[in-house]
């Protein structure tokens, strides 16, 4: 490596160091002032607590707003980038069982995550004042909605609507009962027969009264279009898009090169929107603080959040990856992991896959005597694409804002999660700070609002090194099923300068490499 090289590679490494810096100076000062400004803000009556909070958070808003600009373009142009430029360089055997491998674990991670959140319910702290947010729907229904996203019947119009099931409220009187109400009747017991129950308007004090009870619910109506992006529909369109794209061979470069280019061009807008999350973030983390309801239940909701992602990371690192690489080999998980703790504390280090590639692909052809011709092409492919850290983060975030905002978690809501987390990890880029862009993406995508964020922003620099870690742990995982799978074509491998291996400026991975 030149020295040219090595002083712009430190800049870069010096840079992501001074921007968490900032980070967390700047989550700091957010929960100082949020702290200070709580009992001010509780207290106020004009302006009342909820346009205190807007005002405080009125900087992180903007930041937000410039993120979500930012959302399509970008989410567009690196998935059809990812599967234009696989179908291209990665076609064969191996290739196939390796993106299935991956995309296999990464739904497993979004599902796993998503369990965990049903089980903890690390958003149903009383944090925020809110009514339930929706109405219970039909789980066929929710499935229905998705399947329709996924496949726009007008691809500009998806940019900004989606379609729903159209629902009307049916009321119909269920049973009759005599009530009567004493002279020792409450007010409250008053307001809550009058307020769910239909009574007769001769009730008085001392007499006996009917009262009707009423049954709500809610009756198909047709399909309705909602505002908000259908990113499902776009996502799925890119991936098709890509897929035929990257087919064509020399026919498509020209405009493979187009999108590498907005690519480009958007990572360079991101980069600069990141620098200024200091000051959003501590907008965003100073107005959830002010505007909650009980201050400790922020902090207390906030553990939860991270004990169910770590735990989430931690199963999933350790249970679901051995037992499959048992499945898949029948060897010992335990000697084969002994063989990798260099990459992944690297990894928890570097917060970045690409960073850590050569360590790993050393450690795993030293170490667990993975051939060449499996290590040089299913790790680099895994540092682009397997990301099953990002996708359990991304499914518990959404559906921690869920719970927060009383939003009804229904199966379809659920499986869209899922799938969009699954497909939004895969196409990430490994940006500094870049799971505050992803995580925006599968909000949008999924509905939620995005303006609850702020706590969970304050801890995403020390989530990001475990899930990176993580994922390195997925990409070894993957190299040695895979070595295993291929034992009998390697017998015979060809000589190792066939390979070509080539990593620059931790962006550029390429690999080639035939079965």
């Amino acid at each position: 490596m030149t020295s040219r090289k090595r002083c712009y590679n430190g800049l870069k490494n010096a840079k992501q160091h001074m921007i968490l810096f900032f980070i967390l100076f700047g989550v700091l000062c957010g929960f100082l002032l949020g702290s200070l400004l709580h009992g001010n803000v509780q207290s106020s009556i004009d302006p009342t607590p909820k346009e205190y909070a807007m005002y405080v958070s009125f900087l992180g808003e903007i930041w937000v707003r410039a993120l979500r600009l930012l959302v399509l373009p970008l989410i567009v142009s690196s998935l059809l980038l990812a599967v234009a430029e696989l179908e291209s360089k990665q076609s064969g055997k191996l290739g196939r069982r390796t993106l299935l491998y991956y995309l296999m674990t990464t739904m497993l991670a979004a599902i796993l995550g998503s369990i965990l959140v049903i089980c903890i319910k690390p958003g149903n702290v009383n944090v925020k004042k809110n009514e339930p947010n929706e109405k219970n729907v039909e789980p066929i229904h929710s499935v229905l909605d998705l399947i329709r996203n996924m496949f726009p019947d007008n691809l500009i119009q998806a940019a900004f609507s989606s379609v729903k099931t159209k629902y009307k409220t049916v009321k119909s009187p269920c049973c009759f009962n005599e009530t009567s109400v004493g002279s020792n009747s409450s007010a409250e017991e008053m307001f809550n027969l009058f307020s769910s129950k239909v009574v007769s308007p001769w009730l008085t004090e001392g007499k006996n009264a009917i009262e009707i009870k009423i049954n709500v619910k809610y009756e198909f109506d047709g399909i309705e279009k909602t505002s908000g992006t259908n990113m499902l529909g776009l996502v799925v369109f890119s991936v098709l898009f890509g897929y035929i794209l990257g087919g064509l061979g020399e026919n498509g470069k020209l405009m493979i090169d187009f999108f590498k280019i907005l690519f480009d061009v958007i990572m360079n807008l991101v980069t600069m929107v990141i620098w200024l999350s200091p000051v959003g973030i501590c907008s965003m983390v100073a107005g959830a603080m002010v505007n909650a309801v009980d201050i400790t239940g922020v902090f207390k909701s906030l553990a939860l959040y991270i004990g169910t992602c770590v735990t989430g990371l931690v199963i999933h690192a350790f249970i679901f990856y051995p037992i499959l690489y048992f499945i898949f080999t029948r060897k010992n998980p335990l000697k084969f992991f002994s063989g990798m703790i260099t990459p992944m504390v690297t990894a928890f280090g570097t917060s970045s896959s690409a960073a850590t590639l050569p360590v790993t692909i050393s450690s795993m052809e030293k170490n667990n005597k993975i051939s060449t011709k499996i290590s040089r092409f299913v790790l680099p492919l895994g540092a682009t694409l397997n990301m099953d850290g990002s996708a359990l983060y991304e499914a518990v975030t959404a559906m921690y804002v869920a719970q927060l905002n009383n939003y009804e978690l229904t199966f379809g809501r659920i499986l869209l999660i899922c799938i969009v987390a699954t497909f939004v990890s895969t196409g990430a880029a490994g940006t500094p700070a870049g799971g505050l862009v992803y995580i925006i993406i599968v909000l949008e995508a999924c509905g939620l609002p995005t303006e609850d964020i702020g706590p969970t922003l304050a801890v995403e620099w020390f989530l990001d090194r475990v899930r990176t870690a993580v994922n390195v742990m997925g990409d070894c995982y993957c190299a040695g099923v895979m070595a295993h799978c291929f034992r009998n074509e390697l017998d015979g491998e060809r000589p190792e300068d066939e390979t070509q291996f080539v990593i620059e400026n931790e962006g550029t991975i390429e690999t080639t490499t035939t079965f």
